[in-house]
């Protein structure tokens, strides 16, 4: 679809509101994996699939440790945790394509399933519940092929013995796939995975580039605060920090807030825990309302409203409203939570930099999207691309074909983005060339790859 003249002149507009909005922000937060430190992710994927192996293969001796199979491990599927299948849905929470197994469900049975009397999906939002598993993130991914292998297997041995697949199978695989996640994602000191990284964190991640250091730094120089809100766990968000941006990592943020526990961190009450280095355990002692900003301590857990009282009175205008926004590449966490309580969202989303996404993101939907080529051709120790979007098995993360309505529509994942994220781009190097750029190109917009949003 070409766009006219006019609507040219509106997306321009919608531009520079959103670029005006970013520049004039009080706060910036960001999420650390994926969104500030960049990751190598074949080999973080292969990492993780391992790890979960150890734990799996004990029990389920037929799963076995391997190369995984990239293209079947794109973020964003789905696991029906009642029959099995692993999904992919569309914009209105559809399944277009479903495996069970090695096989591709027909879709005779995804409606019968999901679509006709029942619809179970009706109320899916993205997070973990009871039926529906999310892989939302590169961390989980290869969680897809495990459960595919094991379906087969369960598959074959009813072949064998002709006895019905037991369903229960698949709650109990998913039970143990989460003790492992636990096992060697809650403890630096006994996770597989943070042992090799510590031996190795080139392996897996990538140095910070300069243009972004220099921005963070020029973010507090223009008295914006900067923070750095993880997941991660205190020692290994040492580590990570250490290697990619420097022993020196807290001069960028004026707050380190790690286990923040997001999504609840935007909304729920959990107090901060002050710890005066990454190795202190939190204690109920270390429990404050009280934070203290430009330091070397972390905080562990809280919530926005404690950092709200703490924030307001280091500003210039304390009575006024504070002005924030939150960067990072989880679509429910760091997306979705900070739009609840109308923060300004910036995405990261790599799959933008896939010269096959491009194409798909050009396509302009309800005159709300602006888009360019990413645009970060440039940047230092660039990841190679997982994947493109003709390679994978599930076809473009962002986008569906229906072959039966010959219908082309967004995926459940791209209609989420586009409802909660104001702006989107593939890097935070993107996003630092973006914030000090006073003039777009008009066709393309570039530096910016992606803005949403009406007048």
């Amino acid at each position: 679809m070409t766009a006219t003249r006019a609507s040219t002149n509106e997306i321009v507009q919608i531009e520079i509101q959103r670029h005006k909005q970013l520049q004039n922000v009080d706060v910036i937060a960001f999420d650390m994996d994926m969104t500030l430190v960049r990751y190598n992710n074949p080999n973080v994927i292969q990492s993780v699939y391992n790890c979960m192996i150890d734990i799996l293969q004990p029990k389920f001796p037929f799963l076995q440790n391997k190369p995984i199979d990239m293209s079947f491990c794109q973020r964003g599927l789905v696991i029906d945790i009642t029959n099995g299948y692993v999904l992919k849905l569309d914009n209105q929470k559809r399944v277009v394509k479903a495996y069970f197994g090695n096989s591709i469900v027909p879709k005779e049975t995804i409606d019968k399933v999901y679509h006709d009397d029942t619809q179970p999906l009706a109320s899916f939002t993205g997070d973990m519940g009871t039926r529906f598993f999310s892989l939302v993130s590169f961390f989980e991914s290869s969680s897809s092929l495990i459960f595919r292998d094991f379906s087969q297997h369960l598959i074959d041995e009813s072949k064998k013995t002709g006895q019905p697949i037991d369903n229960n199978e698949f709650k109990k695989m998913i039970k143990v796939m989460l003790e492992a996640y636990n096992i060697h994602f809650s403890d630096f000191h006994k996770g597989l995975y943070y042992s090799e990284f510590e031996k190795n964190p080139g392996k897996f991640i990538y140095k910070a580039p300069k243009e972004v250091l220099s921005f963070l730094l020029d973010l507090k120089s223009r008295g914006v605060k900067t923070i750095l809100a993880t997941n991660s766990i205190s020692e290994y968000t040492e580590c990570v920090m250490n290697y990619s941006f420097g022993e020196n990592y807290h001069q960028y943020f004026d707050l380190v807030i790690v286990q923040a526990q997001k999504p609840d961190f935007f909304h729920g009450d959990k107090p901060f825990y002050y710890l005066e280095n990454h190795n202190v355990k939190a204690t109920p002692d270390l429990i404050t309302s009280k934070i203290q900003f430009n330091t070397t301590a972390m905080y562990k857990g809280g919530n926005v409203k404690c950092l709200l009282e703490n924030l307001a009175p280091l500003l210039p205008k304390p009575e006024e409203p504070l002005s924030f926004c939150y960067v990072g590449d989880n679509l429910i966490g760091d997306v979705v939570a900070p739009k609840k309580i109308n923060w300004l969202t910036i995405a990261i989303i790599e799959e933008i930099a896939d010269p096959d996404e491009v194409i798909i993101l050009k396509k302009r939907q309800q005159q709300k999207v602006l888009v360019n080529n990413g645009g970060n051709s440039d940047e230092e120790n660039t990841p190679i691309s997982t994947n493109t979007a003709s390679s994978y098995e599930w076809g473009s993360f962002f986008h569906v074909h229906d072959d039966h309505s010959s219908l082309s529509i967004d995926s459940f994942w791209a209609h989420l983005i586009k409802n909660n994220a104001d702006i989107v781009v593939p890097s935070v190097f993107t996003l630092a060339e973006y914030f000090y750029s006073d003039k777009f190109d008009h066709e393309t917009l570039s530096p910016c790859a992606v803005v949403y949003g009406a007048l």
